[in-house]
């Protein structure tokens, strides 16, 4: 797959039904899947966590994503009072 800039959004044309494909990138892109029963899945692909899926023909669309919130830096946990 191409480069995806911050905001920008690619849709993955390239799966193989019956056959596996692992999706990584080499920081945090979100995923949106819509099956054509109407299923939405959802989820985040990490450096260390790619996306492993073996499409069956029902994959409607398929698109990645990077927004600002999967590219915020380490940031401090503070305790509610």
């Amino acid at each position: 797959m191409d480069t995806i800039d911050i905001g920008e959004k690619k849709q993955v044309e390239t799966l193989i039904n019956g056959k596996t494909a692992t999706i990584k990138f080499n920081r945090p892109c979100r995923y949106v899947i819509e099956t054509t029963t109407g299923t939405v899945i959802e989820g985040l692909i990490t450096p260390n966590n790619p996306l492993i899926i073996t499409p069956q023909g029902d994959i409607k669309k398929f698109d990645i994503f990077v927004d600002k919130e999967s590219m915020r830096g380490p940031t401090k946990i503070e305790k509610d009072s």
